[in-house]
């Protein structure tokens, strides 16, 4: 999924979002009357609620490969663990709630990635090293269902910095050195992103929620090193913890 796509998801987000819960809050404002707005525990109609998910980043395009000559080595790079938290607040609505949310997100890679030949055999391997902290903020609405659980989607920008550094552990072929461009060296960069969620979460106690939340999530750094990985672009299933404020 490409950026724009996002600034899409979120723009829309953003729109149905607003007209929807403005539409529902006046009309329950006019069924109900001016009262305390509180919802059947009592609580406020505008919570604010914490959140902290844990979960695997699978990237959509995970392959890596360097030339040298006419040999192409390639390989694959694992799943990233991919850890985030942070807040949503509901601002207006009452059967479809808007609102924002916004907060950090953690992710790396310390693995080895090993480089096959037209022949299938192994022939470099590289100590990938790869961390990434980032935040996010986005347009949110839910569904309340019964004060039992809510479903919810988001979407919005991101600003993340990663480090990366790629350090060739075998030596078995003579490469390049204009594509196996900084090897050895580590590079930092900051990149702009962008994601789009849904989930859903069960509150079993009054104050307290868990639930699964599904994530695609576009992150890029301008690495210059070659044979790296500078788009990180693909979908997470978290696991969610969270807790009514």
């Amino acid at each position: 999924m490409k950026y724009s796509s996002y600034l899409s998801i979120f723009a829309l987000t953003l729109l149905f979002g607003v007209t929807f819960s403005a539409h529902s809050s006046a009309n329950s404002d006019s069924i109900n009357g001016q009262g305390p707005k509180t919802d059947m525990r009592g609580a406020s109609s505008k919570p604010r609620y914490s959140f902290a998910q844990i979960g695997q980043f699978k990237l959509d395009d995970n392959a890596v490969a360097i030339h040298s000559n006419a040999e192409k080595y390639s390989g694959e790079l694992d799943d990233l663990p991919f850890f985030l938290g942070g807040i949503q607040q509901i601002h207006a609505g009452s059967l479809l709630r808007f609102g924002w949310e916004a907060g950090a997100m953690m992710s790396w890679q310390n693995d080895t990635v090993a480089l096959y030949g037209n022949a299938n055999e192994v022939h470099v391997k590289m100590d990938n090293a790869f961390f990434m902290f980032g935040t996010f903020a986005g347009a949110l609405f839910d569904i309340p269902i019964a004060n039992i659980a809510r479903i919810f989607v988001s979407a919005g920008p991101s600003l993340s910095f990663a480090s990366l550094k790629l350090k060739a552990k075998d030596d078995d072929i003579q490469v390049n050195p204009q594509n196996i461009y900084l090897i050895n060296e580590s590079e930092q960069k900051f990149g702009l992103g962008a994601y789009a969620s849904a989930g859903i979460v069960f509150s079993p106690e009054k104050n307290y929620e868990i639930g699964l939340v599904v994530r695609q999530s576009y992150l890029g750094f301008d690495f210059k090193n070659s044979q790296s990985q500078s788009i990180y672009d693909g979908q997470q299933l978290m696991l969610s913890f969270g807790a009514r404020l």
